[in-house]
């Protein structure tokens, strides 16, 4: 991995894990976090570490996942727009390991609120689960 692909890395994790904290807090993730996300990633096309094409193909396909079960309710709509920002810093090579990545996540918010019952209103924030994602891409692109 180059340095710029480093910072790409850190940039996102850095952003995914304050979303991840603010989430499980508050059950919510600000525009303004996205807003932050993303607007790094016209440094990245500068810096050839992607392309901007594969970036916003990244986006879309990462945010098209979402956007579905968010507009009927079944995750947030800051979820979708955190994730189709990673994927407009990541790339669409990047989006296999982030849906993997993130699944792996979901299936473990599953079972812990299916543990907890009742006492977990509405299910386990997504944010964490995205974090991982992130961490399974890096990973994935450092071997």
């Amino acid at each position: 991995m180059s340095g710029w692909d480093v910072a790409r890395f850190g940039w996102l994790l850095a952003c995914t894990l304050v979303a991840s904290v603010t989430d499980v807090r508050e059950r919510r993730i600000p525009n303004w976090l996205v807003v932050v996300c993303a607007a790094a990633t016209p440094v990245w096309w500068v810096a050839g570490s992607v392309a901007w094409t594969g970036s916003l193909w990244g986006g879309v396909l990462l945010g098209g996942v979402f956007v579905v079960p968010a507009v009927f309710g079944r995750v947030g709509m800051g979820d979708a727009k955190l994730i189709a920002a990673i994927g407009l810093g990541l790339g669409w090579q990047a989006a296999g390991p982030v849906l993997v990545g993130t699944a792996c996540g979901l299936l473990t918010s599953a079972a812990v609120t299916r543990g907890l019952g009742r006492r977990v209103a509405k299910g386990c924030p997504l944010a964490p689960a995205l974090l991982l994602g992130v961490i399974t891409a890096a990973v994935a692109r450092a071997i």
